[in-house]
């Protein structure tokens, strides 16, 4: 291998502009360090022969890193290949190892001959590493071949690199926990293997058996970096892009925690934690009970949001569109009304029974039942319900009589509902402008870690108030970061007050129907489904007109009435309630009913038997007098009204007074 090829090897592009001080540039997009410039056009990358290169797109300068040399210090080529040499260490220095330049901490007291460690690693070696550790021997192989494991002293070493030279290493006695930063004097610094890229998760490990293991078991072999200790976890926020994702590996024991925390205060991207099954201290531990590659990405895919982070914009072709995986059990009710991951809201003037409706909701998306007519398709669906206005004597008649119409599905909603209930001064008191009750709800999510949950209603965990737009904002953001803590995919259902009377009822329909609920301008850009609750008698709340303000992902239902049946206390479907007649005398359009018929004439018409369902004594009166079916429903109603005709909740009929 010439001295140049062996300089390429110890000090690629990356570590190279790390070690002249351009350690911001080692990247796909920068500014120039050539020439000034307000717009990134200079970049690195490497080849499909391995070797890095630049290239600058304004200036046209570009080539490899003796090239850059030239370019940058101005030197001739001879000159430039001296002094690359001198920074690669093949001049007579140590040779650097194919990890990242490392710029926090001081320069070492005391130089290590890196090349000698490893040589002094042998087979002997690699059979202790693969009895102790349980490594496989083709993976520590693999790392003495890439020059990331020797010995020193007889102990196992790692190198440490810190201002772009080797010149100390990360020791452990073999079969010991005994580690040592050797020689003395010098920084511990991470451990980083393969590139990390831009935009992609990264694996961040406390522990380097713990990484190791999981380079071995995985077969990943980018993107993974190894503090080296529980006091090292901020070095890890200088590596990662802002536009990335740290997945931690966090050890369950207190100094994992602390690593944990120092590094979600000092990150500056998205950080999440990668459970490890808590009866085992470390990754390590769990391999050895049988931990399996599957179970490190159920881990990764369920891990729990620790910090937020800036992303760029996610873009894909048509065609990537289309190969990403869909998922056939996402839509949980009618025609993805609500689905996976989405908010639905259900509207209504307080009082109206939104509360009662909700719980029946949530049974039958655990049961599999319709919902009022509208079909549910969710799968080992469960929820947990935060509510605010309803006591336990309130909950326990609902929840009897819930119990009541189930039946033998009951154990099915007992095993996977949970609700919130008022037993304290403080259970009703959740703003979530107190970060207390936001860390609360947090607890009592990840602990039962439904599939989605309710709250009843929006007012009582708002922030601030709901009628400011950038406090309904806030309110929606925070309430879905605390509800898909640990999964993402989680469904929120949230109840939410409307605009009460006439005027109120009349937008529950039609083109107002987005605008029914208060504050519905932001609300309505957050829900993906929306139904509006509407009383359907001016003096009682026991029939309820159900309309749908909002379906992004599919088409909307129909208005339609639904009444409770005063035995069982749940919603029914009215078949026999007239809709559209209702709506034109909330928006005040009697017209269209005004004919020459009177309420009398029901009455007055021929009844087939003493006592009739609203739907036979309406087909009734159009078969005698012509009308139109709603012209219909409005006599019946009138006459009722008016006391001609007597109506039994027992038998749902009506009879002449």
């Amino acid at each position: 291998m010439s001295k140049i090829a062996e300089a390429k090897s110890c000090l690629p592009m990356p570590g190279l502009l790390a070690k002249i001080g351009l350690g911001d540039r080692a990247k796909k997009s920068a500014l120039c360090p050539l020439h000034e410039e307000k717009r990134p056009s200079f970049g690195i990358f490497k080849g499909d022969n391995g070797q890095w290169h630049f290239k600058c797109h304004s200036c046209g300068a570009g080539g490899d890193e003796i090239e850059f040399l030239e370019a940058y210090e101005k030197l001739s080529q001879e000159d430039a290949i001296h002094r690359y040499l001198d920074l690669a260490g093949v001049n007579g220095a140590a040779p650097r190892s194919t990890t990242p330049d490392w710029q926090p901490g001081k320069q070492a007291s005391a130089a290590l001959d890196w090349q000698r460690c490893v040589e002094a690693f042998t087979d002997k070696h690699v059979a202790l590493l693969v009895q102790w550790r349980g490594f496989s021997p083709e993976f520590v192989r693999e790392l003495h071949g890439k020059k990331l494991i020797g010995t020193y002293q007889g102990r196992c070493a790692f190198p440490i690199q810190n201002n772009g030279s080797i010149n100390a290493c990360h020791c452990c006695e073999f079969g010991t926990k005994n580690w040592l930063c050797l020689p003395k004097g010098n920084n511990i610094a991470p451990m980083v293997l393969g590139e990390l890229v831009p935009g992609e998760h990264m694996n961040v490990f406390e522990s380097t058996w713990d990484g190791l293991m999981y380079l071995d078991k995985s077969g990943e072999r980018d993107g993974v970096i190894i503090t080296r200790g529980s006091s090292n976890g901020k070095f890890v926020c200088d590596l990662a892009p802002k536009n990335s994702t740290l997945y931690l590996w966090t050890q369950n024991d207190k100094p994992g925690e602390k690593w944990q925390r120092v590094i979600v205060e000092n990150a500056k991207c998205a950080v999440k934690r990668a459970k490890i099954p808590a009866q085992y201290k470390g990754l390590c531990d769990w391999v050895r009970v049988g931990a399996r590659v599957e179970d490190f990405l159920d881990a990764i895919v369920q891990a729990e949001i620790l910090l937020e982070g800036e992303r760029g914009l996610s873009m894909r072709s048509p065609d990537e569109i289309l190969a990403m995986p869909r998922d056939p059990n996402a839509n949980y009710l009618g025609d993805r009304l609500f689905a996976k991951g989405q908010p639905l809201a259900i509207c209504g003037v307080g009082g109206i029974g939104k509360s009662r409706l909700l719980l029946q909701l949530l049974a039958c998306l655990i049961t599999g039942r319709p919902w009022l007519g509208i079909e549910t398709h969710a799968r080992e669906f469960s929820a947990t319900l935060i509510q605010t206005e309803n006591g336990i004597d309130r909950l326990q008649r609902e929840i009897e009589a819930l119990k009541h119409w189930l039946g033998n599905d009951w154990p099915q909603v007992n095993s996977r509902l949970q609700i919130h209930t008022l037993e304290t001064d403080t259970d009703s008191l959740l703003h979530l402008s107190d970060p207390h009750n936001a860390a609360r709800l947090e607890e009592a999510i990840k602990t039962f870690n439904p599939v989605a949950v309710a709250f009843d209603p929006l007012r009582d965990v708002s922030i601030g108030d709901l009628n400011s737009d950038a406090d309904m904002t806030a309110t929606l953001r925070e309430l879905g970061r605390i509800a898909r803590l640990g999964r993402p995919d989680r469904g929120i259902i949230i109840l939410h007050h409307a605009i009460a009377g006439k005027a109120g009822a009349a937008k529950a329909f039609g083109l107002e129907r987005t605008g029914f609920g208060r504050n519905s301008k932001v609300l309505h850009l957050w829900a993906r489904g929306m139904i509006n609750v509407i009383p359907g008698a001016e003096d009682n709340n026991d029939t309820l007109i159900l309309t749908c303000g909002k379906n992004s992902n599919g088409r909307e239902f129909a208005p339609f009435a639904v009444t409770l049946n005063p035995d069982s206390m749940v919603y029914e479907v009215a078949e026999d309630f007239d809709v559209e007649s209702w709506r034109e005398n909330v928006a005040g359009r009697p017209s269209s009913r005004q004919t020459t018929l009177r309420p009398q004439i029901v009455i007055e018409i021929p009844w087939s038997k003493p006592e009739l369902t609203k739907k036979e004594l309406v087909k009734s009166i159009m078969d005698e007098t012509g009308c139109q079916k709603t012209r219909a429903y409005c006599l019946v109603d009138q006459s009722h009204e008016s006391k001609l005709l007597k109506f039994s909740k027992t038998t749902r009929t009506y009879a002449k007074a």
